[in-house]
């Protein structure tokens, strides 16, 4: 009975640990983007609500110049990447050819 009960201890602590981990892997997510997302009544031109939306819209154009950013740099890797790879090719053939 004992033993029963150390090993239902030891299952709830691993399930309740899994659980925190999912709860805050849920939390972490990205946002959904919306300002009103408990459901509750807002004056729609208040001070407090009109700085969320002038925050929101800042860091929505941020994401986006960020997200930008990203591309052109992906972009310029893969530039160089494709030089250096035919520079490299040119030479692993010269080599090839001076040992034959």
């Amino acid at each position: 009975l004992q033993a029963t009960n150390v090993l239902n201890q030891l299952y709830c602590s691993q399930l309740h640990g899994q659980l925190a981990n999912q709860e805050a892997k849920k939390q972490s997510k990205k946002k959904n983007g919306k300002l009103m997302s408990d459901g509750l009544p807002r004056l729609l031109s208040s001070d407090e609500f009109y700085e969320r939306v002038m925050n929101h819209e800042k860091e929505q154009k941020r994401v986006a110049d960020d997200k930008k950013t990203r591309r052109e740099e992906r972009e310029q890797r893969s530039g160089a990447l494709a030089t250096w790879k035919r520079l490299e090719d040119e030479r692993k053939r010269k080599n090839n050819k001076q040992r034959t």
